[in-house]
């Protein structure tokens, strides 16, 4: 399964940057100075990608996790989750309410 089938039941806002990495586990989108990573629907292939995350058996990863788009831009080292869910109406709340991250993006300290 490509990411490009990870998105296929959603729908993304159009202000969302999609800040997806050949490289990275999963595709991801920046918005309102957070990072969100999208895991696949289909549950086996969550399955596979949280091995390959978290390391073998180590459980069942949310679908939509969230960090701070600092850490993932390289200014800060602090890579902890801020928010977690299965849930895309959750995460669209918890992003449109988060609008202070926008502050750190727009900070001349992080440019």
């Amino acid at each position: 399964m490509d990411w490009n089938t990870y998105t296929t039941d959603l729908d993304i806002p159009s202000n969302w940057e999609c800040t997806s990495y050949h490289h990275d586990e999963l595709p991801s989108y920046q918005v309102n100075g957070l990072h969100i990573w999208i895991d696949s629907h289909d549950p086996k292939v969550r399955t596979a990608n949280a091995n390959n995350i978290i390391g073998a058996n180590q459980g069942f990863m949310p679908r939509f996790t969230v960090q701070t788009a600092n850490s993932y831009n390289g200014y800060d080292d602090d890579h902890t989750w801020i928010f977690e869910t299965n849930s895309f109406k959750e995460l669209l709340e918890f992003v449109t309410n988060k609008k202070q991250w926008e502050v750190f993006k727009n900070d001349e300290h992080f440019k």
